[in-house]
């Protein structure tokens, strides 16, 4: 835990450095002290068909959700929702410099009782 998924429109201008990127955000996450780092798994994935607003040419989004357990107060959320969305604005400034972009952070609560997971040993 956490479960972080970026994903994106792939018309948007910046192309980061995705492992770069996920390092970063890792390491974020981690500042918290909430988390541990073996615990923390990120994809990303790039959407061809997708629709923003009313579909104007050229809009853009990037959407990274982060899935916890929940218990975590309002508070911590939110600072660590506005933490993250600053790690986007320093990946995606050419977007949001000259291009409609929608960039967003959601942190989502997991239910505590109903999060099962198994692992290998070395895990």
């Amino acid at each position: 835990m956490p479960h972080c998924t970026l994903e994106y429109s792939r018309n948007v201008l910046d192309e980061p450095d995705f492992g770069q990127l996920l390092a970063a955000l890792h390491e974020r996450l981690m500042e918290t002290g909430l988390f541990s780092l073996g615990d923390i798994k990120s994809r990303v994935i790039a959407h061809d068909v997708y629709r923003v607003g009313d579909g104007s040419e050229g809009t853009a989004f990037v959407a990274l959700t982060i899935a916890i357990l929940d218990g975590r107060s309002d508070e911590a959320k939110a600072a660590l929702a506005q933490s993250l969305l600053e790690l986007l604005e320093d990946a995606y400034p050419k977007a949001l410099a000259s291009q409609k972009v929608k960039l967003s952070v959601e942190i989502r609560d997991m239910h505590r009782k109903s999060y099962m997971r198994a692992h290998g040993p070395a895990a």
